[in-house]
């Protein structure tokens, strides 16, 4: 988590529950591990940044929706380009 913090200190500024375990919890929705969420983070700390609701949902829904793209294939997505 230093190295999170180092590279992106503004997350000390986030709430943990109204913006952190969110975004985690819509990555675990997706099918991603935990484990692989915490790499994620690491290699791209500004994701926990991203709005949940005016950003990552509305994106999300049009994956699933409009592209037909599985939660689990945008996962994989994710997974491998977390920026």
């Amino acid at each position: 988590m230093g190295n999170v913090v180092k590279a992106y200190p503004d997350v000390l500024c986030l709430c943990p529950d109204e913006q952190i375990l969110r975004v985690c919890g819509v990555l675990l929705e997706c099918g991603i591990e935990a484990y692989s969420i915490a790499k994620m983070i690491e290699m791209c700390p500004a994701i926990l940044g991203v709005p949940v609701d005016e950003h990552l949902l509305p994106i999300l829904d049009y994956f699933e929706g409009e592209l037909d793209i599985s939660l689990d294939d945008i996962g994989d997505m994710l997974r491998h380009y977390p920026g």
